[in-house]
């Protein structure tokens, strides 16, 4: 997915775990998405070091589509509870 700021929003920012089963649920749903690191703006597949929290985001397409997969994955976690 190419970065251009009209196309992709950015969905969910948290810890490179949550980021990292986030961006697996949307891939799960057909969703195409890619993480970068929030405070450096660069791939997170291209940075060497680890980052603190992760900027998921996804085409503009699928924003409804990607809420209701953020909305069923945040509801299946709390009933983990």
């Amino acid at each position: 997915m190419k970065l251009n700021n009209n196309e992709v929003l950015k969905v969910y920012t948290g810890s490179m775990i949550s980021a990292k089963i986030i961006s697996e649920r949307l891939e799960d749903h057909g969703i195409e998405n890619f993480q970068l690191d929030e405070n450096s703006n660069t791939s997170f597949s291209n940075n060497t070091n680890i980052p603190e929290n992760l900027d998921v985001y996804v085409h503009r397409k699928d924003l409804l589509k990607a809420q209701e997969v953020l909305e069923e994955t945040y509801i299946n976690l709390l009933d983990k509870k």
